[in-house]
């Protein structure tokens, strides 16, 4: 990870959150759930398609495990790789599973102290962000990844 990321890091994602509150924060995530899901139900079945919105699912869940750790869980370095739903998943399913990956998200967001959201969790590409610098981050990487979620 290089000095660059740190620095974008903290300009795009926990600079910005810190002059949100909170319920801004969530509001931002529960409009961009319907967003994200307007147009993963407005395109066709295509291998492009799936990969991108099995890495959007993919990445909300990890992040939801990397805000776990402002809540006492154990922090693990991994990838997300392992909650990327399979490449066998169908289509049809993945608008509900991002549904529940977001709702999952939404909760834990909506559980978090104001102290838990200052606390500072390790991101893999960005070094250590506050945790509402990580709500920021899911808001803009599903949002900016599901517009290439083209008909």
């Amino acid at each position: 990870m290089s000095f660059l990321y740190r620095i974008a890091g903290g300009l795009i994602f926990d600079l910005p959150a810190r002059r949100r509150s909170a319920a801004d924060l969530i509001q931002d995530l529960s409009r961009g759930q319907q967003e994200v899901l307007a147009r993963l139900q407005a395109v066709p079945e295509q291998a492009e398609h799936h990969r991108v919105a099995t890495h959007i699912i993919g990445i909300e869940r990890w992040a939801a495990a990397r805000l776990k750790v402002a809540q006492g869980a154990a922090l693990s370095r991994d990838e997300y790789d392992a909650y990327r739903p399979a490449r066998s998943t169908p289509w049809a399913d993945l608008p509900a599973l991002f549904s529940e990956a977001r709702g999952h998200t939404l909760a834990l967001a909506q559980s978090l102290t104001p102290a838990q959201l200052q606390q500072r969790v390790w991101h893999n590409m960005y070094a250590e962000l506050s945790v509402a610098g990580w709500l920021r981050y899911i808001h803009l990487h599903a949002g900016i990844e599901s517009r290439r979620l083209r008909p």
